[in-house]
This record gives structure tokens, C-alpha cells and sequence, in this order.
């Protein structure tokens, strides 16, 4: 038992981090895993098991992938609530060598990793790049209410328009302890269309 207490709560700290980071680009992309169940989550803060994940084709928070799912638990909206729960129950059982109080208290910082790197990335789509704003996270919200609320026969099909053409694909880094990147794939698009994010947001993908 002596050996077990020497556990220090970095470890907790990197798979809160990972797993923050990891959802918000659920969020942020449309994705919904399906089978959010504690063993169906990787501590390393990769997507793993998701045999029944859908893509959303229009905007919907009550949106499930999931026949299955009666009971709507696992909703697009309460993935990041699931995945809070889940962080809570690996840190139960982590009882042993970190104390349920310090665990909690590092749990207390997954909301606000969350919520930057899904701000940082939907500030990134929306070409919001040479300054950002606190008014960015409202303007992200009315967004997506609008979007919500917007008749379904009125949306853009899928495939009309192309706006990934010659762009490299935007990546997270779940494992740095630094603020959420996700500018690795901008540089090909400034250098074709130049520095001004007006001219950027034509080919950001929304």
C-alpha cells in the first residue's frame, strides 16, 4: 500500500487535458462517438470503440448516432458531461494512490480546457484569426442557435462546394500541456491568399 501512495497526480492531470481536448473536437466536427461507456474511453485522449459514431448532416444538439440509445444518454450535447462523468469514475478508481480530494480538484479544470481549445478551433473556422475577442464565444453560440433553428430544406447539401481544396488538414495536440494549437494547417492558405483573415474564410472549413 506504502508503494501505491507515492502516485502523484500528474498523470490524472495529462488524461483530464487529453480527454477535454479530445471532445472538444467531437464538438467542433460534428462527431458523436455513439457508446460513451467508461470502457469505451482511452486514457492516451484517442477516439477508440466508436462502431456506432455518425456525423451530424445539419446542426442538432439532441442529436444521436445511436439506435440503441433510448434513453438518449448519449446525446452530441452531453459528450462533454459524459466524458467529465467518466474522467470522475477513473479517478475513483484511482482512490488508492490519489486521494478522491485531489483528483476532484483537478477534475474542477476540465470545463475550462474545454471550453479553449473548442473556442480556439471554431475561432479558427470561422477565420477569426488576426483578433480574437471575448465576443468571439457569443458570436460562436448565436451561430449555432441559428443554425439549430434554421429549416433543414434550406442548408447547403453536402458536397456542393468544395472548401478544403488545397489545404492540409487541421490538427490538435492532445498532449501538449501548452494552449490548444490547431493553427498546423493555416500556413498553406496564407501564403496562397495572404495574411488577411477576410480573405481566409472562404476556405476555412465551416
Amino acid at each position: 500500500m506504502g508503494e501505491l501512495n507515492t502516485f502523484t497526480s500528474a498523470p490524472y492531470v495529462k488524461v483530464v487535458q487529453r480527454t477535454a481536448r479530445l471532445v472538444a473536437l467531437w464538438q467542433c466536427m460534428g462527431f458523436c462517438h455513439g457508446v460513451q461507456n467508461t470502457d469505451n474511453m482511452s486514457i492516451l485522449g484517442l477516439t477508440i470503440d466508436y462502431g456506432l459514431y455518425g456525423f451530424m448532416d445539419r446542426f442538432d444538439p439532441d442529436f444521436i448516432c445511436n439506435a440503441s440509445d433510448t434513453g438518449r444518454r448519449y446525446t452530441y450535447q452531453a459528450q462533454p458531461y459524459v466524458c467529465h462523468c467518466n474522467l470522475l469514475k477513473l479517478a475513483e478508481a484511482l482512490m488508492p494512490g490519489l486521494p478522491l480530494e485531489a483528483s476532484r480538484a483537478i477534475l474542477e479544470e476540465f470545463d475550462a480546457e474545454f471550453d479553449d481549445c473548442y473556442l480556439t478551433i471554431m475561432q479558427t473556422k470561422l477565420g477569426l484569426l488576426r483578433q480574437q475577442v471575448p465576443e468571439d464565444k457569443t458570436l460562436v453560440t448565436v451561430l449555432l442557435e441559428t443554425m439549430n433553428n434554421t429549416d433543414p430544406s434550406r442548408e447547403i447539401p453536402p458536397g456542393s462546394f468544395d472548401v478544403t481544396s488545397g489545404t492540409e488538414p487541421m490538427e490538435v495536440d492532445l498532449t501538449s500541456s501548452g494552449p490548444c494549437d490547431v493553427t498546423s494547417g493555416l500556413e498553406p492558405m496564407i501564403e496562397e491568399h495572404g495574411p488577411d483573415p477576410y480573405d481566409l474564410t472562404s476556405c476555412l472549413p465551416l
